[in-house]
């Protein structure tokens, strides 16, 4: 069975540009869960942000779009406040350290 982060993911890959909601429901995911693994991979350069209006929304949703994609490995983010990125390195290097 796949984990959430990893649904989230593979969700993302697919996507390409996606909102909160819009990952979570397609990971199958809750939304704090999809909002600090977002943020982790935002501040390590996974992800960027643009915001635009979706789906005849009057307030403009925060918009990721996926900029770096190491492969079909979900990304880890660490206690210690890194990133570990399995598919880079199998020993797990550390890409960026989250503030």
């Amino acid at each position: 069975m796949s984990t959430g982060r990893a649904r989230l993911w593979r969700s993302m890959r697919i996507l390409r540009d996606f909102g909160i909601a819009e990952l979570a429901m397609t990971a199958k995911a809750g939304k704090a869960n999809a909002a600090q693994y977002v943020a982790g991979l935002l501040r390590a350069g996974y992800l960027s942000v643009r915001s635009a209006r979706r789906n005849g929304s009057r307030e403009p949703a925060t918009i990721y779009t996926l900029s770096r994609e190491a492969g079909p490995l979900p990304p880890q983010l660490c206690e210690d406040g890194a990133i570990r990125d399995f598919n880079i390195d199998t020993a797990a290097e550390t890409i960026g350290r989250l503030l």
